[in-house]
Protein backbone atom coordinates (compact mmCIF):
# COMPACT_ATOMS: atom_id res chain seq x y z
CA UNK A 1 0.00 0.00 0.00
CA UNK A 2 2.93 2.24 0.89
CA UNK A 3 4.59 1.93 -2.33
CA UNK A 4 1.13 2.56 -4.21
CA UNK A 5 0.81 5.96 -2.28
CA UNK A 6 4.72 7.34 -3.22
CA UNK A 7 4.34 6.17 -6.68
CA UNK A 8 0.96 8.69 -7.03
CA UNK A 9 2.97 10.86 -5.49
CA UNK A 10 5.59 10.75 -7.89
CA UNK A 11 3.65 11.08 -11.06
CA UNK A 12 1.76 13.78 -9.55
CA UNK A 13 5.68 15.16 -9.23
CA UNK A 14 6.96 14.24 -12.54
CA UNK A 15 3.84 15.89 -14.06
CA UNK A 16 4.12 19.36 -11.77
CA UNK A 17 1.13 19.82 -11.32
CA UNK A 18 0.12 21.18 -8.14
CA UNK A 19 -2.75 19.47 -6.30
CA UNK A 20 -5.58 21.18 -4.36
CA UNK A 21 -4.93 20.71 -0.81
CA UNK A 22 -7.61 19.04 1.35
CA UNK A 23 -7.37 16.84 4.71
CA UNK A 24 -10.61 14.86 5.76
CA UNK A 25 -12.99 17.32 3.47
CA UNK A 26 -11.30 20.37 5.34
CA UNK A 27 -9.66 22.95 3.82
CA UNK A 28 -6.20 22.97 4.78
CA UNK A 29 -4.51 26.04 4.54
CA UNK A 30 -0.91 27.12 2.84
CA UNK A 31 1.36 29.99 3.69
CA UNK A 32 4.69 30.63 1.76
CA UNK A 33 8.10 30.50 4.09
CA UNK A 34 11.16 30.95 3.06
CA UNK A 35 14.41 28.49 4.15
CA UNK A 36 17.09 30.79 3.04
CA UNK A 37 17.28 30.43 -0.64
CA UNK A 38 14.27 28.59 -1.24
CA UNK A 39 10.81 28.96 -1.20
CA UNK A 40 7.34 26.84 -0.78
CA UNK A 41 3.97 26.75 0.14
CA UNK A 42 3.51 24.68 3.93
CA UNK A 43 0.49 24.47 5.29
CA UNK A 44 0.22 26.92 8.27
CA UNK A 45 0.44 24.21 11.21
CA UNK A 46 4.24 24.60 10.60
CA UNK A 47 6.41 26.89 12.91
CA UNK A 48 8.58 29.88 11.76
CA UNK A 49 11.60 28.84 10.31
CA UNK A 50 14.76 28.56 12.36
CA UNK A 51 18.48 28.41 11.35
CA UNK A 52 19.88 25.08 12.98
CA UNK A 53 23.81 24.55 11.89
CA UNK A 54 23.28 25.87 9.18
CA UNK A 55 20.02 24.35 8.16
CA UNK A 56 16.89 25.60 7.89
CA UNK A 57 14.25 24.10 9.66
CA UNK A 58 10.45 24.24 10.30
CA UNK A 59 8.58 21.84 12.39
CA UNK A 60 5.06 20.94 12.11
CA UNK A 61 2.40 18.39 13.63
CA UNK A 62 4.50 15.10 13.91
CA UNK A 63 6.46 16.62 11.01
CA UNK A 64 9.87 18.48 9.93
CA UNK A 65 11.11 20.27 7.13
CA UNK A 66 14.76 20.97 6.57
CA UNK A 67 16.93 23.05 3.55
CA UNK A 68 20.75 23.04 3.23
CA UNK A 69 22.78 25.97 2.16
CA UNK A 70 23.79 26.17 -1.32
CA UNK A 71 26.39 23.12 -1.33
CA UNK A 72 28.58 21.66 -3.97
CA UNK A 73 27.47 19.22 -6.48
CA UNK A 74 29.05 15.74 -6.04
CA UNK A 75 26.41 14.39 -9.02
CA UNK A 76 24.58 16.03 -11.52
CA UNK A 77 20.76 15.32 -12.10
CA UNK A 78 21.78 13.18 -14.96
CA UNK A 79 23.93 11.16 -12.78
CA UNK A 80 20.93 9.36 -10.94
CA UNK A 81 19.27 6.37 -10.72
CA UNK A 82 17.46 4.79 -8.48
CA UNK A 83 20.68 2.66 -7.23
CA UNK A 84 22.52 5.64 -6.84
CA UNK A 85 19.41 6.61 -4.48
CA UNK A 86 19.45 3.60 -2.63
CA UNK A 87 23.30 3.68 -1.85
CA UNK A 88 22.76 7.68 -0.82
CA UNK A 89 19.95 6.66 1.11
CA UNK A 90 21.99 4.12 2.91
CA UNK A 91 24.83 5.84 3.52
CA UNK A 92 23.09 8.75 4.66
CA UNK A 93 20.38 8.02 6.67
CA UNK A 94 21.36 3.97 7.51
CA UNK A 95 22.24 4.75 10.62
CA UNK A 96 18.78 6.48 11.68
CA UNK A 97 16.60 4.17 10.30
CA UNK A 98 15.85 0.69 10.08
CA UNK A 99 14.59 -1.04 7.13
CA UNK A 100 14.73 1.77 4.77
CA UNK A 101 12.75 0.92 1.33
CA UNK A 102 12.99 3.41 -1.67
CA UNK A 103 9.17 4.04 -2.65
CA UNK A 104 9.41 6.64 -5.51
CA UNK A 105 12.46 7.87 -7.44
CA UNK A 106 12.24 10.71 -10.32
CA UNK A 107 15.66 11.86 -12.02
CA UNK A 108 16.70 15.38 -13.68
CA UNK A 109 12.84 16.36 -13.51
CA UNK A 110 11.56 20.26 -13.76
CA UNK A 111 10.53 22.19 -10.58
CA UNK A 112 9.79 25.48 -10.91
CA UNK A 113 12.23 26.31 -13.40
CA UNK A 114 15.47 24.65 -11.90
CA UNK A 115 15.98 20.51 -12.60
CA UNK A 116 15.77 18.27 -9.58
CA UNK A 117 16.09 14.94 -8.41
CA UNK A 118 13.33 13.44 -6.11
CA UNK A 119 13.52 10.17 -3.87
CA UNK A 120 11.37 9.11 -1.40
CA UNK A 121 11.76 6.46 0.93
CA UNK A 122 10.20 4.42 4.63
CA UNK A 123 12.34 3.95 7.15
CA UNK A 124 11.78 3.47 10.73
CA UNK A 125 13.56 5.69 13.42
CA UNK A 126 14.71 4.67 16.53
CA UNK A 127 11.89 5.41 18.35
CA UNK A 128 9.86 2.60 16.14
CA UNK A 129 7.66 4.99 13.98
CA UNK A 130 7.70 4.21 10.67
CA UNK A 131 8.62 7.39 8.72
CA UNK A 132 8.06 8.67 5.28
CA UNK A 133 11.21 10.60 3.72
CA UNK A 134 10.56 12.91 1.05
CA UNK A 135 13.71 14.18 -0.31
CA UNK A 136 14.49 16.70 -3.58
CA UNK A 137 18.10 17.58 -4.32
CA UNK A 138 17.16 21.17 -6.45
CA UNK A 139 19.68 22.46 -8.64
CA UNK A 140 20.49 25.82 -9.84
CA UNK A 141 20.03 27.24 -13.00
CA UNK A 142 24.22 26.50 -13.57
CA UNK A 143 24.35 23.38 -11.84
CA UNK A 144 26.99 24.39 -9.71
CA UNK A 145 25.27 24.35 -6.75
CA UNK A 146 22.08 22.25 -5.49
CA UNK A 147 19.91 22.67 -2.05
CA UNK A 148 19.10 19.77 -0.56
CA UNK A 149 15.05 20.10 0.75
CA UNK A 150 13.56 16.99 3.07
CA UNK A 151 10.19 17.07 4.35
CA UNK A 152 9.89 14.06 7.10
CA UNK A 153 6.36 12.57 8.54
CA UNK A 154 5.07 9.24 10.29
CA UNK A 155 3.95 7.55 7.13
CA UNK A 156 0.48 6.83 8.35
CA UNK A 157 0.00 10.18 9.36
CA UNK A 158 -3.68 11.19 8.15
CA UNK A 159 -2.61 14.76 7.85
CA UNK A 160 -0.36 14.32 5.10
CA UNK A 161 -2.57 13.23 2.19
CA UNK A 162 -0.48 13.02 -1.28
CA UNK A 163 -2.41 16.40 -2.22
CA UNK A 164 -0.65 17.86 0.57
CA UNK A 165 2.81 16.53 0.01
CA UNK A 166 2.57 16.80 -3.85
CA UNK A 167 1.54 20.90 -2.76
CA UNK A 168 4.32 21.31 -0.63
CA UNK A 169 7.02 19.27 -2.98
CA UNK A 170 5.87 21.19 -6.00
CA UNK A 171 5.89 24.47 -4.56
CA UNK A 172 9.94 23.87 -3.78
CA UNK A 173 11.14 27.28 -5.29
CA UNK A 174 14.66 28.73 -6.05
CA UNK A 175 14.81 32.23 -5.19
CA UNK A 176 16.45 33.90 -8.95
Amino acid sequence: MKKIIVLILAMTIASTLVACGGNSGKEVKFVTMTFGDITMSVPNVFNAVKLEQEFYVSGGPNASITVSPAMEIDLLPSEWDESVAEGILEALYGSTYTDLELGAFEGNVDMNGNTAVYMAFYGINSSGVDRLLQVVRLYNMDKNELYIITLMHSADDEFFTTEIDGKIINSITLKS
